[in-house]
């Protein structure tokens, strides 16, 4: 039997983790955080296949959660997708 891949999604937005939760779950383990600081956390301790990325979030932004996942040799070679969502109205426009 095939190993099931683990993806963990980092993103501040509920509703972003909820689709995102919806559209792997069955296929995948998922692991959720809400912020970039505790996606690190988790990549250290966990085996992590891929994550996905909110690009906005606070207090750790997507460019500093890769900055620091680069600094790490092993975890630097984990695939990321970002993805850009909001259910905030003219969000986009600061992008």
């Amino acid at each position: 039997m095939p190993k099931v891949k683990t993806v963990l999604i980092v993103d501040n937005q509920e509703t972003n983790r909820i689709l995102l939760r919806h559209i792997l779950t069955g296929d995948y383990n998922i692991i959720e955080t809400n912020n970039g600081q505790e996606g690190l956390a988790v990549l250290t301790k966990e085996k992590i296949d891929v994550v996905v990325l909110g690009l906005i979030m606070p207090p750790m932004d997507s460019f500093e959660f890769l900055r620091r996942k680069k600094e790490n040799s092993e975890l630097a070679k984990i695939p990321i997708l970002v993805t850009a969502a909001s259910d905030k109205v003219g969000v986009g426009e600061k992008i």
